[in-house]
């Protein structure tokens, strides 16, 4: 399973699952089957929320508006999910900087 979140991965790394075309970054992502089921995930909730404001859509869970009171939060891996503010001790810390 990618573990994209916990290895704190995070800056244009999305690029190529928004676009769905991990293909050609295998050196970058490796070449295991899950990257297309993350791609198709992914892109999918970005082409939902340009058609309609909202990132739903049949291949991941309900993804609930985001709130200041709960930050739902997807998580995609191969297996989607909405966390509640998560990192929030990370975001806490960062409140106090800027």
């Amino acid at each position: 399973m990618i573990s994209f979140v916990e290895q704190n991965i995070i800056l244009v790394l999305e690029v190529p699952f928004v676009f769905n075309n991990v293909e050609p970054t295998t050196e970058i992502l490796g070449d295991g089957p899950e990257r297309f089921t993350l791609a198709k995930s992914m892109s999918g909730a970005w082409a939902a929320f340009a058609r309609s404001g909202d990132p739903s859509h049949a291949g991941i869970p309900y993804w609930p508006v985001y709130s200041k009171e709960e930050r739902a939060t997807m998580v995609f891996n191969t297996e989607c999910r909405v966390e509640n503010d998560p990192r929030q001790e990370e975001r806490k810390v960062w409140e106090g900087i800027l």
